[in-house]
């Protein structure tokens, strides 16, 4: 359940000691995550903020460059379409970034400032809201639709969950062949395919941006959707996503992209406010 926000401004409180924050993607229109922050911040009392920063894609590399020149900018999370992109300006990875081959959070190495830890915490907070609900992955038949930095995420966690394969779709062929091996590798049994619902699977993933206009195509074909598969969707939105409405029409559970977001962010908030602490430490 999405955290309540505190609408209290943090204005009047920031200061220079203010640890800053920055959510960077493009676009960030419906990106939830500074808000959600800044009210756990204000509830505890602490001494920080985040801001969302939109930032041009033939300009992140720079722009992340000269960010990281800001003394009190201590971290940052990472958001479509730089979640593969910034594993470049990371001196160190968690094991769940290594796995996956994305990030969605840089935050500064506690004893050497100068120095970029990356992890990646999409899969760990997706996996986690399936637990909620019930989802059992174990012998599990998917289809993920989007092979990006987040479709990685989800693949690896799944995996180390217990899928038994993974039907894999992305517009870009090789970067989903790319998801295929590396799924093949841990043992899943893992195809490329059509983005179509089948009644073999169990679940149905969409890690792609389609959705996040109400007037946007399904992400994937479900002609063939059984009541007994369960959808997921990791569109942030303030609509219903196409892919959810429909879901739910056909008696599916759903999983829509504010649980993806409220099953990881403890797990974020304590790596951007308690680095030293927490490093390496999420992986069980």
């Amino acid at each position: 359940m999405a955290e309540a926000i505190d609408l209290r401004s943090a204005a009047a409180t920031l200061n220079g000691r203010t640890r800053l924050f920055g959510m960077l993607g493009h676009p960030v229109d419906a990106v939830r995550a500074p808000a959600m922050f800044n009210a756990r911040a204000a509830r505890l009392g602490a001494d920080a903020a985040m801001v969302a920063l939109d930032v041009p894609p033939d300009r992140f590399e720079r722009t992340v460059g000269a960010l990281r020149d800001i003394g009190n900018l201590h971290g940052f999370v990472v958001t479509a379409p730089f979640k593969v992109r910034a594993m470049a300006l990371a001196h160190t990875l968690g094991a769940r970034a290594s796995a996956c081959g994305s990030l969605n959070l840089l935050v500064r190495c506690p004893n050497d400032p100068g120095r970029w830890h990356g992890d990646a915490l999409d899969g760990l907070g997706f996996g986690t809201a399936l637990r909620d609900s019930g989802f059992g992955c174990a012998g599990a038949r998917v289809l993920l639709v989007g092979a990006g930095g987040v479709g990685s995420a989800i693949a690896t966690e799944l995996a180390a969950q217990g899928v038994l394969a993974i039907d894999i779709h992305d517009h870009d062929p090789q970067r989903a062949a790319a998801l295929v091996r590396r799924m093949q590798a841990t043992g899943v049994l893992a195809n490329l395919a059509a983005p179509r619902v089948e009644p073999v699977h169990d679940l149905a993933i969409n890690a792609t941006p389609m959705g996040g206009r109400r007037t946007d195509d399904l992400p994937m074909d479900l002609a063939a959707l059984q009541s007994w598969t369960t959808v997921a969707d990791v569109v942030m939105a303030a609509h219903e996503t196409p892919l959810v409405a429909a879901a739910r029409a056909a008696g599916c559970r759903v999983q829509d992209g504010q649980a993806m977001l409220d099953g990881q962010f403890p797990h974020l908030y304590r790596m951007l406010l308690e680095p030293r602490h927490v490093f390496d430490t999420i992986d069980s």
